[in-house]
């Protein structure tokens, strides 16, 4: 007979740890399931993970001994794989049920969910998260993710294992050993879990007055006018159709000036709304009115090249403020919110269908912008203060370069265009021949309706070969075109028609990893955070020093890589579109680094590109 292990599963059990301190704190740090390290250990969140989340708890004045410890299932999963469990099966459906004796017992105060899965446990409880393939293995996909939701707290729901405790859910240590930008947001979490125990949740009330009328608008922008107090604007929207504008002038109260509902219905007749924008007007062009915004380099373009509308008194900015302060962390006011604030998530509502809430949304967003704000400035040194105050001064410069824009020679960049596309098909055709893809093989000798058949094949319905499918029409369009032209095919022709067919080595995809380094057995470079394959730029170059150094010559297949790569990136900065006055546009972003480095994007407008990228040989000089 065979042994156990080859007919039965062994079973491993790490059961929930109570703490063995008492302190004048109650909180329970939940992870999904136990690792390998709590099963060498038989103890919950311990090895690298443990100690690295001790250490966090020790800074934020806390001791893992005093706290407790489990997770949503007891059992080991196999190999590592949380999927094998069915969610309502035995093993998560029995280790909830243990967990919630547990916390019965233990009576936290706060409830620390170190996962997607122990956050879905708590504020999902009666949801059953699918399985999908994701980066190449099977994951749990559950309503919330820690990713957007961590930082925020909330109250478990009914039918969770500790209904009606306070809870907020973070990164589960190991992860930071994956990304190691982590560790200062667990830190961030951890602290405040910790505030949270000792001294409780006591949310600002806020005052959202989102059911208004034109007469209390007129009330509230009269006393604005009057009392010229420091401000927090958020739009929502963008230069085709701004629904609102909230205003905020304290972290407790904020009211939203409204244009139009959800459906597309306007919220006033015509003559009242020209009176609300007039009103409006009267406070963004007010210069001894002081604002601050969150980005407000997009607001303030939406308001002027959109609305015509200039805003004046620009006083702060809160990205730039939390650069000051955190340059290497996130800096949308989400991140803000979730580190600086007790507000719960409030993210979602931006995508809900009801236009209250959507109003409550943006007067949220003012109201956050106003608080972070009071609370990140006075976190400044005179020396950061200083800097910061010197980055502000440049947003205006910004702006202008974003409206004015620069003039574009769109027919020499289609010309460039033509010759790049040419190129990256002449290049593309080299790369399939070498890899033995595509119809390069042998296509001379076929007749042109064997290569419309083929084509047809890719492209067209099944039941109809005359019929291209709706995505493919184009591209068959001008396929059926070219083979209709009796003209001997190039190879960039041929290799134009792999390329729209989709039977191309495509640089990026996951066929081409296993070509070079299953095919070629070229030296594997993996992504240092996901440990995944890679053949991103960088890598190609890797790969190309390896085989020099070792005094092997070049890859002929890298080579090509690495040109198409260069190429495609020149033909999409070629094929950038300009705005109808004939001008190219993008958006700034002062801080879009880390270093502090400026970046820049494509316009609002949907002009330009990353100008700071592209070559100038198509610029043309300023008018007279």
């Amino acid at each position: 007979p065979l042994p156990l292990h080859h007919t039965q599963r062994l079973i491993q059990m790490i059961p929930n740890l109570q703490p063995t301190l008492n302190a004048g704190y109650r909180i329970a740090f939940i992870a999904d399931h136990p690792s390998a390290d709590d099963a060498q250990r038989n103890e919950p969140l311990v090895g690298h993970g443990g100690r690295l989340l001790s250490q966090l708890a020790g800074k934020a004045g806390l001791s893992l001994d005093a706290c407790f410890k489990g997770h949503i299932c007891q059992e080991v999963p196999p190999y590592g794989d949380f999927t094998s469990f069915p969610w309502s099966d035995d093993p998560i459906r029995e280790g909830l049920a243990t967990l919630k004796r547990d916390l019965d017992s233990f009576k936290p105060a706060v409830i620390v969910c170190l996962g997607n899965a122990a956050l879905s446990a708590f504020k999902h409880p009666y949801a059953t998260p699918v399985k999908k393939k994701v980066t190449g293995a099977m994951q749990y996909v559950f309503p919330s993710s820690v990713d957007s939701e961590r930082g925020t707290p909330f109250y478990a729901k009914e039918g969770s294992p500790a209904p009606g405790v306070l809870c907020l859910s973070t990164f589960h240590p190991t992860s930071c050993f994956r990304q190691f930008d982590l560790v200062p947001v667990l830190n961030f979490d951890i602290r405040k879990a910790g505030r949270y125990a000792r001294k409780g949740y006591t949310p600002i009330k806020r005052t959202l007055h989102t059911q208004i009328t034109k007469e209390e608008i007129r009330t509230y922008v009269d006393d604005l006018l009057k009392r010229r107090p420091l401000i927090a604007l958020d739009i929502e929207g963008t230069l085709y159709g701004m629904p609102c504008i909230s205003i905020s002038d304290r972290t407790d109260f904020a009211f939203i000036i409204p244009f139009y509902h959800l459906d597309g219905s306007s919220y006033w007749s015509v003559e009242d709304e020209m009176e609300v924008w007039r009103m409006l007007t009267s406070i963004l062009t007010n210069d001894t009115i002081p604002k601050i915004w969150q980005n407000g380099l997009y607001d303030r373009f939406v308001l002027q090249y959109g609305f015509k509308i200039p805003v004046l008194g620009n006083h702060d900015d809160t990205m730039l403020l939390w650069w000051e302060r955190f340059c290497e962390l996130e800096k949308s006011l989400g991140f803000q919110a979730s580190v600086a604030t007790d507000e719960p998530y409030y993210k979602a509502d931006r995508k809900s269908g009801d236009t209250t809430t959507f109003y409550e949304y943006c007067c949220k967003d003012s109201v956050l912008t106003f608080e972070i704000h009071e609370k990140a400035l006075a976190t400044l040194r005179p020396s950061s203060l200083k800097h910061y105050r010197f980055n502000n001064t440049l947003l205006s410069a910004l702006l202008y370069s974003e409206l004015r824009g620069i003039r574009y020679d769109l027919k020499e960049a289609a010309q460039c265009l033509t010759i790049t596309d040419s190129h990256i098909n002449s290049l593309q055709y080299k790369l399939d021949t070498m890899a033995s893809v595509g119809f390069g093989v042998g296509i001379d000798f076929m007749d042109r309706c064997d290569i419309l058949a083929k084509v047809q094949e890719h492209l067209c319905m099944k039941r109809n070969p005359l019929q291209p499918k709706k995505p493919n029409v184009e591209a068959y369009t001008i396929l059926h075109a070219r083979l209709s032209d009796p003209t001997p095919l190039s190879h960039a022709d041929i290799g134009y028609l792999n390329i729209l067919c989709g039977v191309s080595m495509n640089v990026r995809s996951p066929q081409f990893k296993s070509y070079l380094y299953e095919t070629l057995k070229l030296p594997r470079q993996t992504n240092t955070k996901t440990g995944a394959a890679t053949t991103d730029y960088t890598s190609l170059l890797k790969i190309q020093k390896r085989l020099t150094t070792k005094g092997l010559p070049p890859s002929p297949a890298v080579e090509l890589a690495l040109d198409l790569t260069m190429l495609r990136t020149r033909s999409q900065m070629l094929a950038i579109k300009a705005d109808p006055d004939g001008r190219v546009r993008c958006g700034y972003n002062l801080v879009g680094t880390e270093t502090g480095r400026m970046s820049s994007y494509t316009s609002p407008t949907g002009s330009g590109y990353n100008l700071q990228t592209i070559p100038s040989d198509n610029f043309l000089k300023p008018e007279g």
